[in-house]
């Protein structure tokens, strides 16, 4: 039943979010090959370049309000939070959202990936590419084990703000009036909370590629353990108080 339900809101989501990966490779590929053919004065190149930026600095921010916005509309009684009919139990439907979350932000770095990748083979020249890959295999081992745990920090940390968002417009609806605005208000107040438990540093000596970057635990521990509280605050109240089942 979960693997029917991550489906279903796949779907929905991409047709909302494969248009905006598209278009951003698409304005990439565009980008790339004014540069190669050096009409970088013209005015599409211009256009071009504004959109392409604002795509590339937005898309996780886009992203994030598909989902988040994908997850309100369950909240909307006139839709129920039932998308279709089937007996799924309100865990369940948390687990699906955090997990199309989680996919979605990986379709992201992905379509940034083309579009980096798009860039390098069309500006540069085998050259430049076979040099780009000779330094990568000559970083020390301990570069790639900090980006590996910078990595697996991000996505304890995308978790921890995927619930985050959940439950606070999950306490929103409690109310009658004003929900959105009562939703912001409870999501800042949430992140300023969080903060201030936060630790204050998480790295190491970190000077050059060979240095390991060090992260405390606790900057796993506590992201991990806040998102199981956001996510029992969201299933005590669909579950309990607003009964969307």
């Amino acid at each position: 039943m979960l693997g029917k339900l991550i489906k279903y809101d796949f779907k929905a989501l991409a047709k909302n979010l494969f248009p905006v990966y598209g278009v951003m490779i698409g304005l990439m590929v565009i980008f790339s090959l004014l540069i190669k053919l050096n009409l970088e004065d013209s005015f599409i190149f211009v256009i071009s370049t504004i959109m392409l930026f604002f795509l590339l600095g937005s898309s996780f921010m886009i992203t994030l309000v598909c989902v988040v916005g994908r997850f309100y509309k369950g909240l909307l009684k006139d839709e129920g939070y039932l998308s279709f009919a089937l007996p799924v139990d309100t865990q369940t439907h948390i687990g699906a959202k955090v997990i199309n979350a989680i996919i979605w932000s990986l379709m992201n770095i992905a379509a940034l990936a083309i579009c980096l990748a798009v860039y390098a083979f069309t500006v540069g020249t085998l050259k430049d590419i076979a040099e780009v890959f000779r330094m990568i295999f000559s970083i020390d081992l301990n570069f790639y084990l900090s980006i590996l745990q910078m990595l697996l920090l991000l996505g304890v940390e995308l978790i921890c703000g995927i619930c985050l968002c959940f439950a606070a417009l999950s306490i929103a609806h409690l109310f009658q009036k004003h929900q959105k605005l009562l939703a912001a208000l409870f999501f800042l107040l949430m992140a300023i909370i969080r903060g201030m438990i936060m630790p204050t540093r998480f790295y190491g000596d970190f000077n050059s590629f060979n240095d390991v970057l060090f992260i405390s635990p606790l900057w796993y521990v506590i992201p991990a353990a806040l998102s199981a509280v956001y996510a029992g605050v969201t299933w005590y109240i669909l579950d309990k108080r607003l009964n969307l089942q």
